[in-house]
This record gives C-alpha cells, structure tokens and sequence, in this order.
C-alpha cells in the first residue's frame, strides 16, 4: 500500500498525508503480512517508526 511504501522508504510527511486524507493503519498489512510499523523498523526509519508507535497507542487509548 501507499502506507507501505512511505514507511518502507521513510516518507514521515507522505504517511501523515495519507493517514489525514482517511488511509487506515488498522487494515494496512502487505502480501507478507507486514505492516507499515514493521517496515519501518526493518529499514531502520525511525523517524516513521516513532509515528506509527504513537499512532498506534493513541489508536489503543480511544478503544479503551
């Protein structure tokens, strides 16, 4: 996915741009079962990495 290819690459203002225009991280997982969080660790982009993180905690505490 889009999602993908901006984490993959390292692309903090491309994801924050897609996640705005109503992409969701919460069905973005690729063929291999990846999902954007874990290319980003795989590539080492941490800057992505570290959004995603918070991200995904803030997504946690509103399920609660």
């Amino acid at each position: 996915t889009c999602l993908h290819w901006a984490a993959k690459y390292g692309h903090a203002n491309s994801l924050r741009a897609l996640l705005r225009s109503g992409s969701s991280l919460s069905q973005a997982v690729n063929s291999k079962g990846q999902t954007p969080l874990d290319l980003a660790r795989i590539h080492a982009c941490a800057e992505v990495e570290l959004e995603l993180m918070h991200l995904n905690r803030r997504a946690a505490q509103a399920a609660k």
